[in-house]
C-alpha cells in the first residue's frame, strides 16, 4: 500500500472510530477492535470494558472478522493496552501480533493513538448517560411537584382554607399513612377525574374526615 492510500485508510478509520459516544457500547467495542485489525499487523483483537462492578462487555475478533467465546487471559505473546481517560481506566485491548511481524514502536504508537481515541468516545458516552439519567430524574421530580401544587389547590377549593393549609392536612396524612405526598395527590386528582362524567367529587375517605372535622370544629 503506498503512503497516500495508507493515509487516506489510517483517517476513514478514525472517522469511523470517533463515532464510538454514538453507538451502543457494544458495537464500538466491535469499531475499535476492527479499527485495530485493519491498521495493526494483529492477527486477533480482545477488548474488554470495565463494567461499575469491575465485570464489563467483551469481543473478540480475529483476522477473520469472527468472533468467538475465549477465556479473559493474557497470553504471553499478547500486547495489553490499557484504555484510559482522565487517569480513569476503562478496560484493556489486548493485541496478538502476526507471526511473521512483530509490533515495532511505529505499530504501538498508532495503536496506543487508536485506544486513546475509542477511551475518549467511550467516556462521552459514560458522561452522556449519566446527563440523561439526571435530566429523567429532574423531570419525574418536576412532574411528581406540578402534581402535588394541583392536588393542594383542589384540596384548599373543596375545604375552604387556604393552600398552606391544604398542604399541612396532605403532609399530615401522609405521615399517618406512610405514603408518599405524590401518591397522595394523585388520589385527589384522579378522584376528581374519575367522577367527573357523573359530575360527583369522590374524595379520598381521610379527606371527608378531615373535613367533617373541620364542620364540627
Amino acid at each position: 500500500m503506498i503512503k497516500g492510500e495508507r493515509s487516506q485508510l489510517v483517517a476513514e478509520v478514525c472517522a469511523d472510530l470517533s463515532t464510538v459516544s454514538l453507538v451502543e457500547e457494544s458495537e464500538g467495542i466491535l469499531k475499535l477492535a476492527e479499527a485495530c485489525l485493519i491498521l495493526l499487523p494483529v492477527s486477533r483483537v480482545r477488548v474488554t470494558l470495565h463494567g461499575p462492578a469491575g465485570a464489563g462487555q467483551m469481543a473478540f475478533v480475529d483476522a477473520t472478522g469472527e468472533g468467538a467465546c475465549v477465556d479473559d487471559t493474557l497470553s504471553s505473546s499478547e500486547v495489553a493496552l490499557e484504555l484510559r481517560h482522565q487517569g480513569a481506566v476503562l478496560g484493556v485491548v489486548r493485541l496478538l501480533p502476526l507471526q511473521e511481524r512483530p509490533l515495532i514502536a511505529r505499530d504501538l504508537s498508532l495503536g496506543r493513538a487508536l485506544v486513546d481515541l475509542a477511551a475518549v468516545g467511550f467516556a462521552n458516552r459514560h458522561f452522556l448517560e449519566d446527563v440523561h439519567d439526571q435530566v429523567r430524574g429532574l423531570q419525574h421530580e418536576l412532574g411528581q411537584k406540578i402534581v402535588v401544587e394541583q392536588a393542594k389547590g383542589m384540596l384548599s377549593q373543596f375545604t375552604g382554607g387556604t393552600p398552606e393549609q391544604a398542604l399541612e392536612m396532605m403532609y399530615a396524612q401522609s405521615i399517618s399513612s406512610r405514603q408518599s405526598l405524590p401518591v397522595l395527590a394523585r388520589e385527589i386528582i384522579d378522584g376528581s377525574r374519575a367522577s367527573s362524567a357523573q359530575a360527583v367529587r369522590v374524595w379520598p375517605s381521610w379527606v371527608l374526615r378531615q373535613q367533617e372535622k373541620g364542620s364540627d370544629g
